[in-house]
């Protein structure tokens, strides 16, 4: 529903605005998915809207959004697929 989105994109926005990546973020993040599919599902979209944007950020909101990444997939949290808007080959 509309609340899971509104909790991913506030937490979020809070990760890649601050200058130094702060391990609660993913945390907090794990453990929403682990409560309910629908958390991985968002993630998976706004996810997917910000690496398509990645511009947008400074270089510290990039930096943490991949050490976000990087932290939800070595936990098993999210799935490799949360790369599909990625063109490896262009």
């Amino acid at each position: 529903g509309k609340a899971d989105r509104d909790v991913v994109f506030v937490l979020m926005e809070c990760l890649t605005s601050e200058e130094n990546f702060n391990f609660y973020y993913p945390l907090l993040a794990g453990r929403l998915c682990q409560n309910s599919r629908m958390y991985v599902i968002s993630f998976h979209y706004y996810l997917w809207d910000q690496i398509r944007g990645l511009n947008r950020f400074s270089d510290a909101g990039r930096r943490n959004l991949a050490l976000f990444i990087k932290s939800m997939l070595a936990d098993g949290h999210l799935g490799i697929r949360v790369f599909k808007p990625i063109d490896f080959l262009g």
